[in-house]
């Protein structure tokens, strides 16, 4: 005679029995449905763009989302032939986020997943009780890392710069960046730091706000980097600028974009670069250069020692509330030697809403586009100039535009001296402006002239054009 527990027993096997026969019927409809009847390889692109996004700014597919275990999951729970794809696809497992304390357990499964191919790693706004996970990625699977992207602030940066140096020989795109720093903090000086691995893969570095973070000339030389960006959110010291210079002269043969950007405190815009007695650093295939600041005599001391080719593509001089006109007229005079002057000029007058601030931008062409209203920003081939607000100042409906510096509007510099179409997109500068301008050598705006001017006035209603 059966007990109760044997019969619920042999009723449990039989509805397992019949669970299994309803998952197989259940997989069998499912693979008739259109999504499951698309190749492997074109789910795999799927899952790819479901993971990245494109960064112009980098110029590479690279950058990860920062929900990317949440989204794994859930292309891994949509269905059996999904999961079967997502497991079994070792690029869908080769981003390694840490954000909290992950199981060092987890970060292994991830990594086996990946099987042999190399690896991304990214952590953002960790502690130091997590850096014993992060380290072990790194000791584990050093060899294999091909991108590491470190948003974390200093003091954690600096506890892992002994296993990122080690892992130098692979790495191919780095970015150290402390989101947690800001500009109006006391600056950190109790500590100095090396990026002293050689990096010889190294093609893309991106540091922001690590101002301690010297690259030591005589050991950090990558042969392979083409993309360079620096931001300082504080003046930093001596050894660590004449470091800089010296780096910067190692890799400026081979690099086709750098970004140098010294956005200080308000209350100190102001800093020493020295580079008098420096010779001129030659740069042949640089391609986008951008610089970038609010302090004094900054933009000047960079721009006097950077030589860019003619073939450059976009030039961008940035000066915030702080620096000045003359910085900006003695940038552009100095950055752009070898670059023949411009036929077109555009200003523009933005104003964003979200800050409630307003800025001018002047776009130069080497010749005049065939739309000039609309395809300025996006021609491959200009330069341009940005006086932008200061970023901390408060939104105010009361502040005032920017208006184009006088200074700038030299007839015989390099801005003007060739200049033979104008477009305004702002209210009209001030008179000095007008009356540089109309010593330039080559403008007229008689309408039967082949010269024109044109104005554009944008009303809050949208844009209206007319001819002068």
């Amino acid at each position: 005679m059966t007990t109760i527990p044997e019969s619920q027993h042999a009723l449990d096997l039989e509805i397992a029995k019949l669970e299994q026969v309803l998952a197989s019927l259940k997989r069998r409809r499912n693979a008739l449905s259109a999504i499951s009847q698309l190749p492997t390889e074109l789910m795999h692109s799927i899952f790819y763009l479901s993971i990245r996004y494109p960064d112009e700014a980098r110029g590479e597919n690279w950058t990860p989302l920062l929900n990317l275990e949440d989204t794994r999951r859930s292309i891994s729970h949509v269905s059996h032939d999904w999961r079967t794809i997502a497991l079994e696809w070792p690029a869908l497992w080769s981003e390694i986020h840490i954000e909290k304390t992950p199981k060092v357990a987890y970060l292994d499964l991830i990594r086996e997943r990946a099987r042999g191919i190399p690896l991304s790693l990214v952590t953002h706004w960790i502690t130091r009780s997590t850096v014993p996970a992060v380290r072990h990625v790194f000791q584990a699977d050093g060899a294999r890392l091909k991108s590491v992207a470190l948003l974390d602030p200093v003091s954690v940066l600096r506890d892992l710069l002994p296993e990122l140096n080690a892992c130098s020989n692979t790495i191919e795109f780095l970015e150290l960046d402390d989101p947690t720093s800001h500009p109006l903090g006391p600056p950190d000086r109790t500590e100095t730091d090396a990026l002293s691995g050689n990096f010889p893969k190294l093609r893309s570095l991106r540091i922001s706000a690590w101002e301690t973070l010297v690259l030591p000339p005589l050991s950090f030389n990558p042969a392979s980097l083409t993309r360079l960006e620096l931001f300082f959110r504080r003046f930093p010291s001596t050894h660590v600028t004449d470091a800089l210079f010296g780096t910067l002269r190692n890799v400026a043969l081979h690099l086709t974009s750098l970004t140098l950007s010294f956005m200080l405190p308000n209350n100190v815009q102001s800093g020493s670069l020295t580079t008098a007695g420096m010779l001129p650093i030659e740069m042949p295939c640089i391609k986008d250069i951008s610089l970038i600041s609010n302090g004094q005599n900054i933009l000047p001391a960079f721009s006097s020692l950077l030589l860019v080719p003619s073939s450059v593509r976009k030039v961008l001089i940035a000066g915030r509330q702080g620096s000045t006109s003359q910085d900006l007229s003695s940038s552009l005079q100095h950055i752009c030697t070898n670059i023949p002057s411009p036929e077109f000029l555009q200003l523009n007058y933005i104003f964003t809403p979200g800050d409630g601030l307003y800025s001018m931008h002047a776009y130069a062409l080497k010749a005049t586009p065939l739309n000039s209203q609309d395809a300025v920003e996006l021609s491959p081939d200009n330069v341009t100039l940005r006086l932008l607000p200061s970023s901390h100042v408060q939104p105010s409906p009361e502040v005032k535009p920017h208006t184009f510096p006088a200074s700038l509007v030299n007839p015989s510099g390099w801005l003007c001296s060739a200049l033979r179409h104008i477009v305004l997109t702002c209210p009209l500068p001030i008179l000095p402006f007008w009356k540089a301008l109309a010593l330039v050598p080559n403008f007229r705006s008689n309408r039967a002239s082949r010269h024109t001017f044109r104005r554009c006035i944008l009303p809050d209603s949208g844009r209206s054009a007319g001819r002068k």
